[in-house]
């Protein structure tokens, strides 16, 4: 926009020296070329993240636990009270919104599978909900037994089941019948959640975290009571990620460690960054992404050997990042803690 000087304004500018004028532009200059490359997020070996749209959520829309991509839309479900489920489209960031009945509280995670969306409720004891994402209509399709799973925390689709992680325990769950069948393992965990599940390898692997370490389980999913342990010295996130025959999992902790477990259960780790870390993910492009807290907050790029690439800043105002999904052409969508709660669409390109 062209703006007009006032007739004081070109007194005053005309006693100031040419030189005076010229330096300060250049200056002025050097600074928005800066501002420029923090906000593209460039780097020496030309990789590039872009701030493509951000969305403040509406009030009451926030501390989003769970997040996923499925054809176009990005759903969400929020640790809140009541719990609310969130179905938003990829291109506008606009979104709708099921708030679920009073007493159906925190939602930890949520997953699309055999058509449906699936959310696991932290409740005793946990719930699963089914949710028609065309309709939105939604319903209780699990009520688990007091003894069964507890404070739900976790949920994966994989080799044909649904599998849910609670307090000590695991359930797979045959979706065409709603049956299941729980699995314990509380003799090595005790009553600590399985606050994470995700598979690969042929197995499923399940991290159940405590105060002065982490248990991490790799299950044999055709016989689950036959499984291998691994302890990590840290307390780990609750989403983690299997790619290319090896567990990426980062800790909770401050500095932040990101670890690689391998298949034969060694595994060894990095210093990631001095902020907490909320999350592992992992792209199309065999890249690992870690989401931090901060103000603003943290994105971490890293490769499959934990030699870390880059550490990018979200735009002003977009605090603690905390959950990372992808779309089929690469695009990555953070979601921001509460501050309030925020989505951000990025594109990355190397």
């Amino acid at each position: 926009m062209k703006k007009i000087l006032s007739e004081n304004t070109r007194k005053f500018t005309r006693k100031i020296p040419k030189w005076f004028l010229i330096g300060g532009g250049v200056f002025l200059f050097i600074i928005i070329a800066l501002i420029g490359v923090k906000e593209k997020g460039e780097t020496p070996n030309n990789e590039t993240l872009t701030y493509i749209k951000q969305k403040i959520l509406e009030s009451g829309d926030n501390k989003i636990h769970g997040f996923t991509y499925h054809n176009d839309y990005l759903w969400a479900s929020t640790r809140t009270s009541p719990c609310r489920v969130l179905k938003i489209n990829s291109q506008t960031l606009d979104y709708e919104r099921i708030t679920l009945d009073y007493g159906l509280n925190d939602c930890e995670d949520i997953i699309y599978a055999q058509g449906y969306i699936w959310v696991i409720l932290y409740t005793s004891p946990s719930r699963i909900i089914k949710v028609n994402p065309t309709t939105l209509d939604w319903e209780i399709t699990i009520t688990f037994k007091p003894d069964e799973i507890q404070s739900g925390g976790s949920l994966e689709y994989a080799l044909g089941y649904l599998w849910a992680g609670g307090s000590g325990k695991i359930a797979k769950i045959n979706l065409e019948k709603l049956n299941y069948r729980i699995y314990d393992y509380s003799r090595i965990v005790g009553a600590n959640q399985f606050h994470a599940l995700t598979s690969g390898g042929g197995y499923m692997w399940g991290s159940s975290p405590a105060r002065e370490e982490s248990i991490i389980l790799r299950i044999d999913p055709n016989a689950p009571n036959h499984y291998e342990e691994v302890r990590v010295p840290v307390f780990i996130t609750d989403d983690m990620t299997y790619i290319e025959n090896a567990l990426y999992v980062c800790s909770e902790s401050i500095p932040s460690y990101l670890y690689k477990i391998n298949k034969d259960l060694s595994y060894s780790s990095i210093e990631a960054t001095d902020s907490i870390c909320y999350g592992t993910f992992s792209d199309r492009k065999d890249n690992l992404w870690g989401a931090y807290v901060g103000k603003p907050g943290k994105l971490l790029i890293a490769d499959l050997s934990l030699t870390s690439k880059r550490i990018y800043e979200l735009p002003i105002g977009c605090n603690d990042a905390n959950e990372i999904a992808f779309d089929e052409l690469g695009n990555m969508y953070v979601t921001c803690w509460k501050s309030p709660a925020k989505i951000v669409k990025i594109k990355f390109s190397e």
